[in-house]
């Protein structure tokens, strides 16, 4: 009968460049595709680990996201170096799962990845408060600092809500100025 709180999910740490370049330093190659492949694409991490084969379109440059949060699919453009980690990644194997294990032909364990990988990297790089989901709001907030505009960002992450994406706007300070801007033409 008691009623919970609810979480306050505010928390927005994204990666620098500097801190990136430091975390991929500490990081072997097959495991550095993946956190560069969290960053431009902005996928969560189980949308990343799940990825199958037949959602990359690498004709057209962009993933069809099925298996999301909430439940609605979504078209996440490629950046150029999303794209070619992608065709590399595809021509080593021929599996189902573009992040495979090698033994089981299953998905690769993102737990395992964090635990084993992840975690060890960022302390080896002295990186404070910082996880796996900080890539995803490193994507949304390096789109939002580079002026795209909130509701685009919105779709590229999958937010269902605005809501959401609002926390991303205080990187771009200028949108108002540049909205008036607009009127003095």
């Amino acid at each position: 009968r008691v009623q919970q709180l609810r979480e306050n999910n505010q928390r927005c740490r994204w990666l620098t460049a500097e801190e990136e370049s430091k975390l991929l330093a500490h990081m072997e190659e097959p495991d550095r595709e993946i956190v560069v492949l969290a960053i431009h694409t902005g996928l969560r991490r189980g949308e990343l680990f799940t990825l199958e084969r037949s959602q990359v379109d690498l004709e057209r440059s962009w993933l069809q996201v099925t298996a999301t949060k909430n439940g609605t699919s979504r078209r996440v453009p490629l950046t150029a170096k999303a794209k070619v980690i992608l065709e590399a990644r595809l021509e080593r194997h021929s599996g189902r799962y573009v992040l495979e294990s090698p033994r089981s032909g299953r998905p690769k364990n993102a737990h395992n990845f964090y635990q084993r990988v992840f975690v060890p990297a960022v302390e080896a790089a002295k990186l404070h408060d910082v996880v796996f989901h900080d890539l995803r709001h490193t994507f949304c907030s390096r789109l939002v600092m580079a002026g795209v505009p909130l509701n685009t960002v919105r779709e590229l992450a999958g937010h269902k809500t605005l809501e959401m994406t609002l926390r991303y706007s205080h990187l771009a300070p200028d949108h108002q100025a540049l909205a008036i801007r607009a009127l003095d033409d």
